[in-house]
């Protein structure tokens, strides 16, 4: 049985009839192959923990980390912990890394990681405004994830 390209052209996957342990063993490894095939389409989730010991998740998929989200806690001018949820945008991953920013002027949030197979690395920073004193909080974390 040979599946042709949707263009028509050669054979992509090739099947012939097995018998026995031998279609055992090739049935199984279809099902793993599409399984992956089928796990890289829908995302790959990651899960951990910043330095701050909040807990971290995200997804990979189509070359975006999708759904970034974190907890972190910025210190504040008096003392007192702004504690904070950020989830960003998809962000673009070039290389196995990633990097993004967004927020208003003078209160900046962002992240920047490496993936590396089952495993991500990277840091945040936050600015954000206290509404108890109005004054500007500051935070930084380091994570670590894996799927």
């Amino acid at each position: 049985m040979s599946i042709k390209s949707p263009s028509g052209q050669a054979p992509f996957l090739r099947v012939r009839p097995l018998r026995g342990v031998a279609a055992t063993v090739a049935a199984t490894l279809l099902s793993l192959l599409f399984a992956a095939a089928a796990d890289r389409a829908s995302g790959v989730s990651y899960t951990g923990t910043t330095s701050q010991g909040k807990a971290l998740t995200f997804k990979v998929s189509g070359g975006k980390v999708v759904g970034f989200k974190y907890h972190i806690n910025d210190t504040c001018p008096d003392g007192h912990i702004l504690s904070e949820e950020i989830m960003f945008r998809p962000i673009t991953i070039t290389g196995g890394r990633f990097s993004h920013t967004f927020g208003p002027t003078g209160q900046p949030t962002s992240v920047s990681g490496k993936i590396s197979g089952k495993h991500a690395i990277g840091s945040m920073r936050d600015r954000s405004m206290s509404p108890r004193e109005h004054a500007v909080c500051h935070g930084s974390a380091t994570f670590s994830a894996h799927t």
